[in-house]
């Protein structure tokens, strides 16, 4: 073959090959990030994190106590009582949107070779997995029936919608889209409008969950709440992570890349 013929192979492989090599590195240090989170940020260790779930505990706990009453006083309520605008919430909360924002952040930043988005991305995916096993397991240990039918509480039983799950899609895009943003966005006023801005996010999907009749007050609440717990969980290490990489030795490797006029080059890379 001459070497005419085998420049788009080469140049193919150039640009294939970075991009594997990025995608596994990721790979690896997403699932040691899930696993260093649950054994080492999970676990309550400070007073804040002791005081922050047992709020959340209480309040759940309240908020359940009251859930008839609570459900009447939104469905009856004058806000918003056309809801139709709030579809919106619906829409925002799915998986699916959240799943399509993660894939495109990724695949955008390692197309365009721009790291901090393709962290976004990742640790969309992340904060995901995380947030949705324990509403998952939620659901599962406090088994309860939608409003509409019946909302009878059972503990240790498939198929409960105790914690909404759309709230805490909701809660993970807007939690680190909001820690990405945060030390790339000078001035408190700019920081401040856009969290208002993103948390509005998981209000309006826990708004359309409440209005639709979908979940009671409590169901908002401790999906959104677990939610945040286990994203700051994930964040927390990859931020631990991150600062321990940048003390590492810097690494070697061989990559295949165009090289000028015809044919290909092997170049010995040195990555940090």
């Amino acid at each position: 073959m001459s070497l005419s013929r085998m420049r788009l192979p080469v140049l193919c492989l150039g640009l294939i090959l970075p991009g594997c090599a990025t995608m596994r590195g990721d790979l690896r240090h997403a699932g040691g990030d899930l696993a260093g989170a649950a054994v080492h940020e999970v676990p309550p260790h400070t007073p804040g994190q002791w005081a922050y779930l047992g709020g959340l505990a209480a309040a759940s706990g309240a908020l359940e106590s009251r859930k008839e009453d609570l459900r009447r006083q939104v469905l009856q309520s004058g806000l918003a009582r056309n809801s139709g605008w709030t579809d919106v919430g619906d829409t925002l909360g799915r998986s699916r949107t959240t799943e399509i924002a993660a894939a495109t952040f990724y695949a955008g930043g390692l197309l365009a070779d721009l790291p901090r988005t393709r962290e976004t991305g990742l640790l969309l995916g992340e904060s995901l997995l995380a947030a949705q096993t324990t509403t998952g397991l939620l659901k599962f240990v406090f088994s309860e029936e939608r409003p509409q039918q019946g909302g009878t509480l059972r503990y240790f039983h498939a198929g409960g919608t105790s914690a909404s799950v759309h709230v805490t899609n909701a809660m993970v895009l807007a939690r680190v889209l909001d820690h990405q943003l945060s030390g790339a966005v000078e001035g408190r006023t700019a920081r401040a409008l856009i969290r208002i801005g993103l948390y509005s996010i998981p209000a309006v999907t826990g708004w359309q969950r409440l209005r639709s009749d979908q979940h009671y007050l409590w169901n908002v609440v401790l999906g959104g709440g677990a939610s945040l717990y286990m994203t700051n969980a994930v964040l927390r290490r990859h931020d631990r992570s991150a600062d321990h990489a940048e003390g590492r030795l810097p690494a070697f490797e061989l990559a295949v890349v165009p090289a000028r006029g015809r044919g290909g080059a092997l170049l010995l890379v040195w990555r940090r």
